[in-house]
């Protein structure tokens, strides 16, 4: 859940290259943890890009404000969403976000 990865963060010396969360989370809700992260001196320098069920302008909108690199809606197939991860994998590990994003919010 949210909150025991919250925990793990604090805690690890490690830290993830970028974040991928979703907003319907048990214990801790995905808004509630990137606004955190995002305060959170030692880990608000982690990117991190909202994924849900959601195409609100609403939830793009809490999701820029919090902090979010990006916010995608959950692709409906599998398809997509194996593209989805492999211009996630391809640019981050590039550290290459700017393009990250504009070429997820092509697919959508």
């Amino acid at each position: 859940d949210a909150e025991e990865g919250y925990q793990w963060l604090l805690r690890s010396e490690e830290r993830p290259d970028l974040i991928f969360l979703d907003i319907n989370l048990p214990v801790m809700n995905g808004w509630q943890l990137l606004s955190q992260l995002k305060t959170a001196s030692h880990l608000k320098h982690i990117p991190v890009i909202m994924y849900s069920t959601s195409s609100t302008e609403k939830d793009r909108r809490t999701a820029r404000e919090l902090g979010a690199l990006c916010f995608i809606t959950k692709p409906h197939a599998f398809r997509i969403l194996q593209g989805v991860l492999g211009i996630v994998v391809e640019h981050a590990n590039k550290r290459d976000f700017d393009t990250l994003c504009e070429q997820l919010h092509r697919l959508f």
